[in-house]
Protein backbone atom coordinates (compact mmCIF):
# COMPACT_ATOMS: atom_id res chain seq x y z
CA UNK A 1 0.00 0.00 0.00
CA UNK A 2 1.09 3.62 -0.77
CA UNK A 3 1.07 5.93 1.88
CA UNK A 4 -1.69 8.08 2.21
CA UNK A 5 -0.86 12.22 1.22
CA UNK A 6 -1.32 14.86 3.47
CA UNK A 7 -1.78 18.12 2.90
CA UNK A 8 -2.36 21.53 3.78
CA UNK A 9 -4.11 24.15 1.68
CA UNK A 10 -5.37 27.62 2.71
CA UNK A 11 -9.19 28.39 2.61
CA UNK A 12 -9.74 31.32 -0.39
CA UNK A 13 -13.67 31.65 0.07
CA UNK A 14 -15.84 34.03 1.69
CA UNK A 15 -16.26 33.53 5.52
CA UNK A 16 -19.69 31.66 7.09
CA UNK A 17 -20.08 30.20 3.53
CA UNK A 18 -21.84 26.75 3.28
CA UNK A 19 -18.84 25.35 1.04
CA UNK A 20 -14.97 25.48 1.48
CA UNK A 21 -12.60 26.76 -1.11
CA UNK A 22 -9.75 26.17 -1.63
CA UNK A 23 -7.21 26.98 -4.82
CA UNK A 24 -4.97 24.59 -5.43
CA UNK A 25 -1.16 25.58 -7.75
CA UNK A 26 -0.52 22.24 -10.00
CA UNK A 27 3.38 21.99 -9.57
CA UNK A 28 5.45 20.45 -12.11
CA UNK A 29 6.53 17.56 -8.94
CA UNK A 30 3.92 18.00 -6.54
CA UNK A 31 2.25 14.33 -5.74
CA UNK A 32 -0.83 16.06 -3.69
CA UNK A 33 -1.55 19.11 -6.17
CA UNK A 34 -1.38 16.49 -8.83
CA UNK A 35 -3.53 14.05 -7.53
CA UNK A 36 -6.22 17.40 -6.49
CA UNK A 37 -6.00 18.96 -10.11
CA UNK A 38 -6.36 15.11 -11.80
CA UNK A 39 -7.59 12.60 -10.16
CA UNK A 40 -10.08 13.93 -7.98
CA UNK A 41 -13.73 14.59 -9.85
CA UNK A 42 -17.08 16.23 -8.59
CA UNK A 43 -19.05 13.50 -7.04
CA UNK A 44 -15.47 12.21 -5.08
CA UNK A 45 -14.92 11.92 -1.78
CA UNK A 46 -11.75 12.67 0.10
CA UNK A 47 -10.87 12.83 3.89
CA UNK A 48 -10.71 16.26 5.08
CA UNK A 49 -9.99 17.96 8.52
CA UNK A 50 -11.34 20.52 9.94
CA UNK A 51 -10.18 24.05 9.19
CA UNK A 52 -7.86 25.27 11.58
CA UNK A 53 -5.05 27.95 12.13
CA UNK A 54 -4.36 31.38 13.48
CA UNK A 55 -3.57 33.78 9.85
CA UNK A 56 -7.35 35.50 10.36
CA UNK A 57 -7.96 38.72 9.70
CA UNK A 58 -8.96 40.78 13.06
CA UNK A 59 -11.76 42.42 13.78
CA UNK A 60 -11.59 47.00 14.32
CA UNK A 61 -11.16 49.72 12.34
CA UNK A 62 -7.42 49.76 11.70
CA UNK A 63 -6.03 49.85 8.16
CA UNK A 64 -5.69 46.57 6.37
CA UNK A 65 -2.47 45.89 4.19
CA UNK A 66 -2.88 42.99 2.20
CA UNK A 67 0.43 41.71 1.22
CA UNK A 68 1.13 38.57 -0.92
CA UNK A 69 3.60 36.59 -3.43
CA UNK A 70 2.30 34.79 -6.30
CA UNK A 71 0.21 32.15 -5.31
CA UNK A 72 0.20 33.13 -1.12
CA UNK A 73 -2.84 35.52 -2.58
CA UNK A 74 -4.80 32.82 -1.78
CA UNK A 75 -5.49 33.24 2.02
CA UNK A 76 -5.67 37.22 1.87
CA UNK A 77 -7.95 37.01 -0.58
CA UNK A 78 -10.36 35.41 1.88
CA UNK A 79 -9.48 37.96 3.96
CA UNK A 80 -10.36 40.96 0.77
CA UNK A 81 -14.01 38.90 0.81
CA UNK A 82 -14.75 39.23 4.55
CA UNK A 83 -14.11 42.80 3.93
CA UNK A 84 -16.08 43.45 0.96
CA UNK A 85 -19.22 41.27 2.18
CA UNK A 86 -19.17 43.71 4.82
CA UNK A 87 -18.86 45.54 3.24
CA UNK A 88 -15.97 47.59 5.36
CA UNK A 89 -15.32 51.23 6.11
CA UNK A 90 -11.43 50.14 6.83
CA UNK A 91 -8.16 51.43 4.12
CA UNK A 92 -7.75 48.67 2.47
CA UNK A 93 -4.41 48.17 1.16
CA UNK A 94 -4.03 44.96 -1.67
CA UNK A 95 -0.40 44.74 -2.60
CA UNK A 96 0.60 41.67 -4.65
CA UNK A 97 4.22 40.67 -6.27
CA UNK A 98 4.85 38.27 -8.85
CA UNK A 99 6.83 37.53 -11.69
CA UNK A 100 4.16 38.12 -14.37
CA UNK A 101 0.60 37.96 -15.49
CA UNK A 102 0.82 34.08 -15.98
CA UNK A 103 1.55 33.76 -12.36
CA UNK A 104 -0.48 36.31 -10.56
CA UNK A 105 -3.85 34.41 -9.27
CA UNK A 106 -7.05 36.00 -9.17
CA UNK A 107 -6.95 38.98 -10.59
CA UNK A 108 -9.77 39.73 -11.88
CA UNK A 109 -11.54 38.24 -8.64
CA UNK A 110 -9.52 40.84 -6.50
CA UNK A 111 -10.66 43.68 -9.02
CA UNK A 112 -13.80 43.19 -8.30
CA UNK A 113 -13.62 43.36 -4.80
CA UNK A 114 -11.45 45.95 -4.46
CA UNK A 115 -13.94 47.93 -6.19
CA UNK A 116 -16.87 47.24 -3.87
CA UNK A 117 -14.71 48.92 -1.02
CA UNK A 118 -14.82 52.74 -0.29
CA UNK A 119 -11.73 53.01 0.92
CA UNK A 120 -9.43 50.07 -1.20
CA UNK A 121 -6.11 50.60 -3.08
CA UNK A 122 -4.47 48.11 -5.41
CA UNK A 123 -0.72 47.74 -6.21
CA UNK A 124 1.29 45.18 -8.03
CA UNK A 125 4.65 44.27 -8.96
CA UNK A 126 5.75 42.23 -11.24
CA UNK A 127 9.46 41.16 -11.65
CA UNK A 128 9.41 40.28 -14.75
CA UNK A 129 6.76 41.25 -16.96
CA UNK A 130 5.89 39.57 -20.41
CA UNK A 131 5.89 40.97 -23.83
CA UNK A 132 1.79 41.05 -23.68
CA UNK A 133 1.78 42.46 -20.23
CA UNK A 134 0.57 46.19 -19.59
CA UNK A 135 1.82 48.95 -16.93
CA UNK A 136 -1.13 50.14 -15.40
CA UNK A 137 -3.43 47.69 -16.60
CA UNK A 138 -1.68 44.23 -15.74
CA UNK A 139 0.65 45.68 -12.98
CA UNK A 140 1.79 49.16 -11.51
CA UNK A 141 5.46 48.82 -10.88
CA UNK A 142 8.44 46.84 -12.09
CA UNK A 143 10.41 44.99 -9.57
CA UNK A 144 10.02 43.89 -5.59
CA UNK A 145 8.46 45.15 -2.99
CA UNK A 146 11.04 47.38 -1.47
CA UNK A 147 10.99 49.47 1.36
CA UNK A 148 11.44 52.65 -1.14
CA UNK A 149 8.48 51.63 -2.61
CA UNK A 150 6.27 51.12 -0.43
CA UNK A 151 7.27 53.99 1.77
CA UNK A 152 6.17 56.05 -1.81
CA UNK A 153 3.08 54.67 -1.25
CA UNK A 154 2.62 56.02 2.22
CA UNK A 155 1.42 53.45 3.56
CA UNK A 156 -0.91 54.21 7.06
CA UNK A 157 1.52 53.57 9.92
CA UNK A 158 -1.61 52.59 11.75
CA UNK A 159 -2.17 49.50 9.49
CA UNK A 160 -2.32 45.43 10.27
CA UNK A 161 -0.45 44.16 8.12
CA UNK A 162 -1.18 40.29 6.98
CA UNK A 163 1.55 39.20 4.83
CA UNK A 164 1.59 35.42 2.79
CA UNK A 165 4.15 34.06 0.04
CA UNK A 166 7.56 32.13 0.70
CA UNK A 167 9.61 32.24 3.43
CA UNK A 168 12.42 34.89 1.51
CA UNK A 169 9.77 37.17 0.76
CA UNK A 170 8.25 37.36 3.98
CA UNK A 171 11.71 37.97 4.93
CA UNK A 172 12.37 40.96 3.01
CA UNK A 173 8.54 42.94 3.01
CA UNK A 174 8.37 42.60 7.12
CA UNK A 175 11.49 44.27 6.93
CA UNK A 176 10.40 46.99 4.06
CA UNK A 177 7.18 47.45 6.46
CA UNK A 178 8.90 48.23 9.39
CA UNK A 179 11.30 50.24 7.49
CA UNK A 180 8.55 52.04 6.00
CA UNK A 181 6.90 53.02 9.42
CA UNK A 182 4.44 50.22 10.17
CA UNK A 183 4.98 48.65 14.00
CA UNK A 184 6.18 45.22 13.63
CA UNK A 185 3.88 43.45 16.36
CA UNK A 186 0.86 44.94 13.70
CA UNK A 187 2.64 42.40 10.95
CA UNK A 188 1.24 38.83 11.02
CA UNK A 189 2.64 36.43 8.31
CA UNK A 190 1.99 32.71 6.74
CA UNK A 191 4.55 31.08 4.97
CA UNK A 192 3.27 29.59 1.77
CA UNK A 193 5.30 26.45 0.81
CA UNK A 194 5.69 22.83 1.47
CA UNK A 195 5.49 22.70 4.91
CA UNK A 196 4.43 20.14 7.23
CA UNK A 197 0.27 19.88 7.35
CA UNK A 198 -1.52 21.04 10.04
CA UNK A 199 -2.43 17.69 11.17
CA UNK A 200 -1.87 17.31 15.52
CA UNK A 201 -3.23 14.20 16.15
CA UNK A 202 -3.35 12.80 12.51
CA UNK A 203 -0.25 10.89 10.95
CA UNK A 204 0.01 9.80 7.36
CA UNK A 205 -0.78 6.06 7.66
CA UNK A 206 -1.19 3.46 4.74
CA UNK A 207 -4.01 3.81 2.64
Amino acid sequence: LRPSLVRSYSLSGPPGAAEYRISVKREPHGAGSGYLTTRVHVGDTIDVAAPRGTFLLQSGTAPVLLVSGGVGATPVLAMLRALAGEPSTREVWWLQAARNSSERPFAAEAAELIATLPHARSHVCFSRPLSTDVAGRDYDSVGHLTAELLRGLDLPRDAEAYLCGPAGFLVDVTAALVDAGVAAPRIHTEVFGSLPALTPGIAPAPA
